[in-house]
């Protein structure tokens, strides 16, 4: 008995499953049965709405009355901020970690993840993970900015497990209409 619990927990042990997934049919069997193997180096690729948010804000206090309708025929729209980071994503069999690394030109200080679900495939989608993460910010940018906020992500992976993208939302300012939201692209770099 003493040696099955000494099996299972060698098993458990991340540098020994993990290596695991990485034999060739191994690999691809536990990919395709339980969930592929996310844990390495991502980059990933956040594009924001704040730009457009942030141009209602100052259309609305503007005293010309700047009109800026999102749903009018051939209004400008900002186009999306974008942000890039590195990531390393840890995975065991008790959970994922996303940890983002900051950076000089973000007021990311930090991003813990608070939830990952492993989502299989079924008819109508591929694998996906949902994601819950609180962000904390070393300064808030505008007096509407938050300095700590939650969010969330929905995304997709791709077939080979190398990419994953989708949208994401927050509660950043929620009670003041300015909660951001974007889209996601991670892509696998180790």
């Amino acid at each position: 008995m003493l040696l099955v619990w000494g099996v299972v927990a060698l098993i458990l042990w991340r540098p020994v499953w993990s290596r695991l997934w990485r034999m060739p049919l191994l690999g691809m069997a536990l990919s395709k049965a339980v969930f592929p193997d996310l844990a390495g180096k991502w980059e990933i690729e956040i594009r924001s709405n704040w730009p457009i948010i942030d141009f209602q804000r100052q259309a609305a206090a503007d005293a010309n009355h700047t009109r800026f309708d999102v749903l009018a025929d051939g209004t400008t729209i900002p186009s999306l901020l974008t942000s890039t980071f590195d990531v390393n994503i840890k995975q065991e069999w008790s959970g994922v970690q996303i940890e983002f690394e900051p950076t000089t030109d973000s007021v990311l200080e930090n991003s813990r993840t608070l939830s990952v679900e492993l989502l299989p495939s079924n008819e109508t989608y591929r694998k996906r993970i949902a994601w819950t993460y609180l962000q904390k910010n070393k300064q808030p940018r505008l007096p509407t900015d938050e300095q700590e906020f939650f969010g969330s992500a929905l995304l997709e992976l791709s077939d080979d497990a190398n990419e994953m993208s989708g949208k994401y939302w927050t509660n950043r300012s929620w009670d003041r209409g300015l909660n951001a939201a974007g889209l996601i692209t991670a892509r696998r770099v180790v």
